[in-house]
């Protein structure tokens, strides 16, 4: 909501001022919205930039370790078929 009214200069101040708050006020709204303390990077890209990158690094991590887990299942079932084989190939045999 934008007021405006130009009839002298304490108007056009407090105008100005009241408009500031506005933005003020829907960033603070965007934060407790979001539950986070910074929303944007104009707030502090340092920060920003570090989070991003520690988010990247688990989002790697926790591929890698889906990976292994997978590798592990398809260890356990290629172990469990190469034991089937040979057993039936002993009992083929005799």
């Amino acid at each position: 909501m934008t007021l405006t009214v130009s009839n002298n200069s304490a108007v056009a101040f407090a105008s100005h001022y009241l408009g500031e708050n506005q933005k003020k006020l829907q960033s603070s709204i965007k934060k407790l919205a979001s539950g986070k303390r910074i929303v944007g990077g104009a707030e502090d890209p340092g920060t920003l930039s570090v989070s991003m990158k520690l988010n990247a690094a688990v989002t790697r991590l926790v591929g890698a370790s889906n990976n292994v887990q997978m590798l592990y299942r398809l260890l356990k079932c290629k172990t469990a078929c190469s034991k089937l084989r040979v057993e039936s190939l002993t009992e083929w045999l005799k």
